[in-house]
């Protein structure tokens, strides 16, 4: 109930104006000089993101690891904590 609220609860202009500089927004000219450890978490059934597009990015980045949430959507951090908090877990250790 209470993120449902939080939804509904936010600025409809901020919202989408953010929305709109995400889709701009392109990493791809400089994702492979990221000279970090990155784990890609891809949900595979993302209704936002599309998967595809999340498999382009994880290979764009050196020594990248990935994990699929196979059938999981984009809200997978509220349906997939327990799982997202276990790949962090063990990657960072």
């Amino acid at each position: 109930r209470w993120l449902w609220g939080a939804l509904l609860d936010r600025d409809p202009v901020l919202y989408f104006e953010s929305g709109k500089a995400i889709w701009r927004f392109d990493s791809r000219r400089w994702l492979s000089t990221v000279e970090v450890p990155a784990l890609v978490i891809i949900p595979t059934e993302d209704q936002l993101v599309p998967p595809p597009a999340q498999y382009e990015m994880a290979s764009l980045l050196p020594g990248s690891t990935v994990l699929e949430l196979v059938g999981a959507r984009h809200e997978s951090p509220l349906t997939h904590a327990e799982d997202i908090a276990k790949a962090i877990t063990a990657f960072i250790e």
